[in-house]
Formats: C-alpha cells, sequence, structure tokens
C-alpha cells in the first residue's frame, strides 16, 4: 500500500501524549521516534504529521518543521487559518455512514462544523 501514489502515510506521535503536557526533549522524541519508526516500515519517507489531540502552538511547529515534516494537520476549529503546518482535517468515524461520509468530504462540512460550534457556544 506504501507504494500507491494514491495513498500517502503520514506520523502522529510514538506513544499518542498530550504534547501540552510534555517538556521539549520529549516532544523532539515523539515526531522524531514516530517517523523513524514508520520510515523503517515503509521505506519512505514521512513528510506530514497530524498532531495527537489537534494540540498545535508555535513551539510544537518548530519542532515539527525542524525534524523533518513538511506539513501538519489537525482537527483545527478555525478554518481560516492558512499555514501548511496546521492544514485543517475532517475526522472519519467507525460510525460514519455512506452519507455522512459524503457529506464530510463536501467544501461545505467544515463551514456548517464551525456554524455549529459557535451557536452552541453561544448558548453555553
Amino acid at each position: 500500500m506504501s507504494k500507491d501514489t494514491l495513498i500517502e502515510f503520514g506520523s502522529h506521535c510514538h506513544t499518542h501524549c498530550y504534547l501540552s503536557e510534555e517538556n521539549e526533549e520529549s516532544i523532539i522524541y515523539e515526531f522524531s521516534k514516530s517517523k523513524e519508526i514508520l520510515q523503517e516500515i515503509i521505506n519512505k519517507k514521512i513528510i506530514y504529521i497530524s498532531y495527537p489531540f489537534s494540540i498545535i502552538n508555535k513551539k510544537i511547529i518548530n519542532h515539527v518543521k525542524n525534524i523533518g515534516y513538511q506539513a501538519g494537520c489537525g482537527l483545527l476549529k478555525n478554518v481560516l487559518v492558512k499555514d501548511i503546518f496546521a492544514i485543517r482535517r475532517t475526522a472519519i468515524g467507525f460510525d460514519d455512514d455512506i452519507n455522512r461520509f459524503h457529506k464530510k468530504l463536501s467544501w461545505y462540512y467544515p463551514l456548517i462544523r464551525d456554524l455549529r460550534f459557535f451557536y452552541k457556544s453561544l448558548w453555553l
């Protein structure tokens, strides 16, 4: 599957920890070790990262860049971010049927999700 040009494997982190609770040495290890293991398994360079728990800040982005990743993504709430290391992704779950999957792939899904989040926050 790793030789297929339509499939791209990316990294997450080694132990799926909360990066906000880790020191810098541990953060670097988490990203580096995950990348190293995957590259060894699929014999292909890993250049993308998906942030665990979508925890992302400038410090984490700098570490990811220094380790050699070329882009990163997460379940981010802000659809207007224009940073190759803060690409918004949509989660696909086991309970998503074909209709919900199709909606999640549409151009308007992120907008609807943001509106739902915005209106829900007004009532909290």
